[in-house]
């Protein structure tokens, strides 16, 4: 079978390599990058079998890493109830007595059926209130509903939902009379109410076509064994186009281990990477663990998931047996005390590349250490895009002072600390986040767009282990490339109006405009 090369020429490729920064052409086969660098000499280089893309000056970049997704679940709630969109509560009410509308006049099986809802987002709304069960009622009389928040941390249930999953959730993190669930009990229903193996590949193949649009090719995805079967069908049926790097959670990843996988276990296009815990929940659902109190709910600080014990313990074993930590850490109460067992459990650093997600609140000191003992902040800039600038959801949280000190990504790279960058779905696109960080509201956050790009890219790489395989345009590395509407070097304050043209995922070109 004739193997055939090819060539992008009259390029402005930015490889987010520093021995090679700028190039004008690049040439690659089988999947791998021959050669990077002035046109006339790539060309000079290429064999017979040719094929040659014309960028027409476009800005080239690596293809981009998203290091912290709900990959599958993102397509799989698309297909349930998208309440991303919703701008007032009554909105998302009437998007609730449609959905009931639809399945009441459906099948006999499915009268009565639930309600499945997710991504609302009440600081976008008039009065900035929670759902309520009474009016999750009015909506649905006939119909369990469950809505999760845009975080994830927190959802809203209806009166016949609460009675369905009595048995299920009990009482801890429960508030029967708003039909507000938190943390461990909105885990368990979810985990009762567990997506169909169909629903999770059509999940999948929806998240697919969104991630080439957006010119992601790889992501580190939050999953469990049904989801890994989801992604292994996939992939022998050569549908997958992202490379992925798949985390689960405690129970989870226990399984995996008595089934003889482990951490740095691969397939092509498939990695198993490490094991999530959570320190705390989130600010929109004021779960996160705070020092001091919310400034909006002056009674309320959050709460740690585990005893400060419990946590050195779970580090210890992972350290140990050679597990790969990611631990969620969102309130500075978390962040000290996620920092501080990694302190006291480890001797050296540590080889396994340990994380802390999100780290929206941490002290210097704490970043002193995380640089010590070889952490990685894994942080999401489309969060400041989202809730943080003036007048959003985390001044509110947090206070005039307080919110000030989140997101710090600048100060991450200050201390040294390995900075990667991830959406959380929240949205899911690296040109948000991007402008996001570059355009952030205050010095401790704002990178340069080479910072920025480099948390989506060449850094990203790291997190898996993978920095010699992909990350940045060099020769011998995954031909993973995206070509864009303009130059983010040149608009730093427009990232967000840019768009990717093009996407070339493993050689193939996967998209090519709309």
């Amino acid at each position: 079978m004739t193997s055939w090369e090819t060539v992008v020429v009259n390029a402005d490729i930015r490889t987010m390599d520093l021995a090679n920064p700028r190039a004008e052409a690049i040439s690659f086969s089988d999947g791998r990058i021959l050669y990077v660098g002035n046109e006339s000499r790539v060309l000079a280089k290429t064999g017979r079998n040719l094929r040659i893309i014309d960028a027409q000056g476009r800005a080239v970049l690596p293809g981009f890493i998203d290091c912290h997704t709900h990959f599958i679940s993102l397509g799989v709630w698309s297909r349930r109830l998208d309440l991303s969109a919703a701008r007032s509560l009554s909105e998302v009410l009437e998007a609730v007595k449609r959905r009931a509308g639809r399945l009441n006049a459906g099948s006999v099986t499915a009268r009565g059926g639930w309600v499945l809802g997710r991504g609302w987002d009440e600081a976008r709304w008039p009065g900035g209130r929670y759902l309520d069960r009474r009016e999750l009622d009015s909506a649905a009389p006939d119909n369990p509903v469950m809505l999760i928040r845009v975080c994830g941390h927190m959802a809203s249930l209806n009166t016949k939902g609460i009675a369905r999953l009595s048995g299920i959730i009990g009482h801890k993190g429960v508030d029967r009379s708003n039909g507000i669930i938190t943390e461990g009990a909105l885990g368990l229903a979810r985990s009762h109410l567990r997506p169909s193996a169909g629903e999770l590949e059509a999940g999948l193949e929806h998240s697919l076509r969104k991630a080439k649009r957006l010119g992601v090719t790889s992501v580190h995805d939050i999953v469990d064994i049904p989801k890994l079967r989801a992604y292994e069908r996939a992939r022998c049926a050569n549908r997958l186009t992202v490379r992925s790097c798949l985390h689960f959670e405690r129970g989870d990843f226990e399984s995996i281990l008595r089934m003889g996988v482990r951490s740095g276990w691969s397939r092509p296009l498939i990695r198993v990477g490490g094991m999530k815990l959570y320190a705390d929940g989130s600010f929109g659902a004021r779960t996160a663990a705070l020092s001091a109190p919310y400034a909006d709910a002056p009674r309320e600080k959050g709460a740690l998931l585990h005893p400060a014990s419990r946590l050195r313990t779970l580090v210890q074993n992972a350290e140990k047996r050679g597990i790969q930590l990611l631990i969620h850490a969102i309130g500075d109460r978390a962040v000290e005390q996620a920092v501080s067992a990694f302190s006291s459990s480890l001797k050296r650093p540590s080889r396994l590349r340990h994380r802390i997600e999100h780290l929206e609140l941490p002290q210097r000191s704490e970043l002193a250490q995380m640089r010590k003992l070889g952490l990685i902040a894994s942080m999401q800039p489309n969060f400041v895009g989202e809730w943080g600038h003036p007048g959003g959801m985390m001044e509110a949280r947090l206070g005039k002072r307080r919110y000030r000190q989140a997101d710090p990504f600048k100060r991450v790279l200050q201390a040294n600390v390995p900075l990667i960058f991830g959406s959380d779905c929240m949205p899911l696109d690296p040109l948000y986040g991007i402008h996001s960080a570059v355009n952030a509201p205050f010095p401790a956050q704002r990178l340069t767009v080479t910072e920025a790009v480099a948390a989506y890219t060449s850094t990203a790489a790291s997190a898996s282990f993978e920095e010699g395989f992909k990350g940045t345009l060099s020769p011998g590395k995954a031909a993973d490339l995206v070509f864009l509407s303009a130059d983010p070097f040149k608009a730093p304050s427009r990232i967000k109006e840019i768009r990717v043209d093009t996407t070339i995922f493993d050689g193939n070109l996967v998209w090519n405009g709309p």
